[in-house]
């Protein structure tokens, strides 16, 4: 097992004394991926291109605002498959530096909370934001390490691009204490109201990536994009009107709803 901890990707930062750690998933959380679907999926396999808009941003302010945070890539695609486009996805994509745990040798379905145990064990942190989405067993993967940690603050955020009622592609649905969003944006608002994202972070999140949300055509295939032609987010409940005092709130309300509607 010690052979899935290798530095793939630079790991910087003082581990053993950081309090905030982040734990990302990689595919339909950062990465344009469409797992459910074996055909799209096998196109967007090799692509290290095409992300989320203004996810790479986003953790890279989290990362100033929290210097001695420590960030985790953990992806359950195997390495042999997919190491090589994840990682060059993570540079392209001009994402923090952080340790890349792609899947060898473990399960699919124990891989991410093995090395979840080991990484809180390992880093003993006060705080932990838990990134992923809900095409396969993120929400249930974080609810369960909460449970196991009583004593760390976990925020969850699961990125609604499967509805639950879908009929090939079902996403899960997340747990009560779990914030789904649609985009980059939304979860800026959320990390601010958690005090975990700066205000001038989230104020440039706002000016910046919500402007560019609030610009893009809908359902584009590849680059980085809002909303993929495949995503449906019709379960987004809008939770953030108490932060309608940033830059391009109301546009972005407007957009991320009328694109969550569509059937």
């Amino acid at each position: 097992m010690k052979s899935l901890f290798i530095l793939l990707f630079i790991f910087v930062g003082a581990i053993a004394q950081a309090k905030v750690v982040l734990v990302s998933d990689i595919d339909d959380t950062l990465k344009i991926a469409n797992v459910q679907d074996l055909d799209s999926a096998a196109v967007y396999a090799f692509d290290d291109q095409s992300r989320f808009l203004g996810m790479s941003e986003l953790l890279t302010l989290l990362k100033s605002d929290h210097p001695d945070m420590s960030i985790y890539y953990l992806s359950k695609a195997p390495q042999w498959l997919m190491g090589s486009t994840h990682l060059s996805f993570l540079h392209n994509g001009g994402f923090p530096a952080g340790l890349y745990i792609p899947r060898t040798d473990l399960s699919a379905e124990t891989h991410k909370l093995i090395h979840l145990r080991a990484i809180l064990e390992a880093e003993r942190p006060d705080t932990v934001i838990l990134i992923g989405d809900n095409g396969e067993q993120d929400s249930a993967n974080y609810e369960q390490i909460k449970s196991e940690y009583p004593n760390i603050r976990f925020y969850q955020y699961i990125h609604l691009i499967y509805a639950s009622h879908g009929r090939e592609e079902v996403g899960s649905v997340p747990f009560m204490d779990q914030v789904g969003y649609a985009t980059a944006a939304e979860l800026s608002l959320d990390l601010a109201r958690a005090e975990l994202l700066s205000q001038a972070s989230t104020a440039w999140m706002m000016t910046n990536i919500a402007s560019a949300i609030v610009k893009q055509p809908l359902d584009l295939k590849t680059g980085e994009v809002a909303f993929p032609r495949y995503m449906r987010c019709n379960e987004l409940v809008w939770r953030w009107d108490d932060l309608d005092a940033f830059p391009n709130f109301y546009e972005l309300k407007e957009k991320v709803i009328r694109r969550c509607q569509k059937k």
